[in-house]
Order: C-alpha cells, then sequence, then structure tokens
C-alpha cells in the first residue's frame, strides 16, 4: 500500500483515507502489548530474555554478556535469512506463515494472511 494517501490532520487529530482503504491497527496493539510485558518482566527483577510474539522479538539484557543471535527464517521454512546480532531491543517481521487465520469454504479450507493474500 502507498502510505502517502493518507492524510493526517494535525490540527483536530484526524486522519482521512480514501474510500475503500481499511487500517489495520493490530500490529499497534501488539507492539503495545509486547512493550508492557517486557517492562512487566522487568520490574519483576527479570534481568535476560527473549520474548518472540509470533514475528515480533523483544530481548531483555543480554546472553551471558554477550548479544543475542535471533534468526530471521525465509518464510514457510526452517532456513535462516538472516541473524541478528542485538542487544536489548526488539524486531518486527511481517510474514504470511507468521500471521494467519483460516476461513471454512464449502468445499476447501484456505489460509488467509494478514496481508490478504489466499494460499492454499
Amino acid at each position: 500500500m502507498d502510505f502517502s494517501i493518507i492524510k493526517l490532520n494535525d490540527d483536530d487529530l484526524s486522519v482521512f483515507v480514501p474510500k475503500g482503504t481499511q487500517i489495520e491497527l493490530g500490529a499497534v496493539a501488539k507492539g503495545y502489548i509486547s512493550e508492557d510485558i517486557r517492562l512487566l518482566m522487568k520490574e519483576n527483577g527479570v534481568e535476560s530474555a527473549v520474548l518472540s510474539f509470533g514475528g515480533n522479538v523483544l530481548t531483555i539484557g543480554s546472553k551471558n554478556g554477550d548479544n543475542w543471535r535471533i534468526g530471521v527464517k525465509y518464510p514457510y521454512s526452517q532456513e535462516n535469512y538472516a541473524i541478528l546480532e542485538l542487544g536489548e531491543t526488539a524486531v518486527v517481521t511481517s510474514a504470511a506463515d507468521q500471521r494467519y487465520f483460516t476461513r471454512l469454504f464449502a468445499v476447501t479450507q484456505r489460509m488467509q494472511t494478514h496481508c490478504q493474500r489466499r494460499c492454499m
């Protein structure tokens, strides 16, 4: 989607999107909740952890003083596309195999992803 079609009005904090356009705010909610969980864990004494939220990964502290090594895999594969070395941070990826729901149709069952592409 071309994000430039979304118009923000700073005066009244409104948002304009063309007819037929939808904005899905699930990523905002997921990021907010995962950050709250990270803060709650730190407040309760957790000094080192990796939190995975299906495409969102947050890290707390370090792994025995070293950076965390986080694999980013190819969709529908266990093969890594990249290995990231990270301190305390968050990484968000988006792939059809991490976020989807199943719809039942009269004859067949299909998977529909968050990006609205159907896969068999």
